[in-house]
């Protein structure tokens, strides 16, 4: 009987240690399986319009300057309602091209067919990005220089079909911008609305909802001299073990 007690014994020992190891390794999946958060521009979990936010694309005050016309844009499918073109002149360091894209938002507030502006920047350049919604109630978006108010849309599911960052980098930097020296178009672009057209100041401290977790939203505060600007980041962050009595809120 003794024998047989310790052959229990170590069963129960190894029952013991088979369960640890099982939880440990659904522990072990959770931390590098579950998917981080990935705001890749073209396929990010977050908001529709997720991105890669760089937090030093600052290398905009030289070099960006439109002269007459980009050359490239194509022919677009809809005429949007846009803005007066601004006639402000370049004068770096003071009025530089994320000036030109932050005071194109600007002027969109007023007009109802733009349902969305957004600043859209590729390293050494700015430009915007907009909703607008045409006299039929189709959806499009928008890309817009605003230093001469050229511009291409294509449907909103087009875009949300799109692989972002590759037609960004491909299409819109190589073919839209082929007349003009665009320098850096091959490293992360980014796309975040201005701070003041956003409601991202006020989430923080919020709470966000479980299946959020990991997602991120960023704006973009006006641009000072230089165009420098700065950029709000929030995260949706959850806690508690193994999903039980988790709180989440936006940090």
């Amino acid at each position: 009987m003794a024998k047989l007690s310790y052959y229990g014994k170590e069963m129960a020992n190894r029952n013991i240690f088979l369960i640890i190891a099982v939880v440990a390794a659904i522990i072990l999946l959770g931390v590098v399986y579950l998917p981080e958060e990935n705001v890749m521009l073209s396929r990010g979990p977050g908001h529709p319009d997720s991105i890669p936010v760089n937090s030093s694309p600052n290398d905009l005050d030289n070099g960006c300057e439109i002269y007459g016309s980009v050359g490239g844009f194509p022919k677009s499918p809809v005429t949007p309602t846009l803005p007066p073109k601004n006639n402000k002149d370049y004068n770096s360091p003071d009025y530089v091209c994320t000036h030109f894209a932050f005071d194109f938002c600007k002027e969109t507030r007023d007009i109802k067919e733009i349902t969305s502006c957004q600043i859209l920047a590729f390293d050494s350049h700015a430009i915007n990005s907009i909703r607008y919604i045409d006299d039929e109630g189709q959806e499009w978006v928008c890309v817009v220089e605003p230093q001469t108010n050229e511009y291409f849309c294509m449907t909103l599911d087009e875009w949300n079909n799109l692989n972002r960052e590759h037609w960004i980098k491909n299409t819109l930097c190589r073919d839209y911008y082929k007349d003009w020296d665009l320098k850096y178009c091959n490293r992360n672009p980014w796309l975040a609305p201005r701070c003041s057209d956003s409601d991202i100041p006020n989430m923080l401290g919020k709470p966000c909802e479980k299946s959020q977790q990991g997602q991120r939203r960023a704006c973009v505060e006006n641009a000072r001299r230089g165009g420098y600007y700065n950029f709000i980041e929030i995260k949706c962050n959850c806690d508690g073990a193994f999903g039980f009595g988790q709180e989440c809120e936006w940090k």
